[in-house]
């Protein structure tokens, strides 16, 4: 269904809804839940609700979230609907290297440490905001095997322009001089991942928000280092890029499901 010019799956947000009342182990956390639809709806309509930080108690995980920026979305997908599980067996279990670009509040980074038992999650956030709910949710989960990065990843190391959405899962590295953006750091993965000193990385999960092409511009040199790759696809255009990118490395594109695409040696 779309509403002036905004797209609602009413079967699933309702599921979504349930399922996150259902999954709050304390009243304080229920309670919490409440505040959390109403700024995920004003989301929805590109309204920026007043900042309130809580922290929910989940069944399998505890999240420090911003009640108005629709920040459970991400952990709905991936814990729940298991969205980066859709190909069996892609997503190793005790990995050795998980490197997580564009991380968010930790949904993805957290799923890897704490239910893939990987032994190392590197994970990757520009926003200044949203990396410090990532560290208190590493901190929070007593969780020792997730590096986090505060930075946005591209194809140059040195600062970026940052743009702060009302859904922060949708903040992006500005275009141009977009108004309100924000200055962040810089890096690639070639860089990072050097001065980190990783060998191998059996899975790499970007999600950028239309920048996916710049962060394999600057890993050439790690992408020769990993096994499988996942990336969310923005643009229809950029997938004809990827390819080019990517299939010299001599990765194949496996499968594409729900806007993401697989891919693997």
């Amino acid at each position: 269904m779309r509403v002036a010019g905004i797209s609602f799956r009413p079967r699933r947000a309702t599921t979504r809804i349930i399922r996150a009342f259902a999954d709050a182990q304390d009243l304080h956390s229920k309670l919490a839940m409440f505040r959390y639809v109403a700024g995920w709806a004003r989301g929805k309509l590109h309204r920026r609700g007043t900042s309130h930080e809580l922290t929910l108690r989940l069944r399998e995980v505890n999240l420090l979230i911003d009640t108005s920026r629709a920040e459970l979305n991400s952990y709905w997908e991936i814990w729940h609907e298991r969205m980066y599980d859709k190909v069996p067996g892609f997503c190793p279990v005790e990995p050795d290297c998980v490197v997580d670009v564009g991380a968010n509040i930790g949904a993805f980074a957290l799923y890897q440490a704490c239910k893939k038992r990987a032994k190392a999650v590197i994970a990757f956030e520009p926003s200044p905001t949203v990396f410090k709910r990532l560290e208190a949710n590493v901190a929070l989960n007593g969780l020792r095997n997730i590096t986090t990065v505060n930075a946005a990843v591209g194809d140059l190391c040195g600062s970026l322009p940052f743009l702060e959405l009302p859904m922060s899962m949708n903040s992006r590295v500005a275009a141009g001089s977009e108004l309100g953006a924000t200055i962040v750091p810089a890096t690639t993965l070639d860089s990072s991942l050097l001065k980190l000193g990783v060998a191998r990385v059996n899975l790499l999960k970007i999600d950028t928000e239309g920048y996916e092409t710049h962060v394999l511009r600057g890993a050439t040199g790690i992408l020769g280092l990993t096994e499988r790759l996942i990336i969310e696809i923005h643009d229809e255009t950029d997938k004809s890029e990827f390819q080019a990118l990517l299939l010299p490395l001599g990765f194949q594109l496996i499968c594409s499901d729900a806007g993401l695409l697989f891919y693997s040696r």
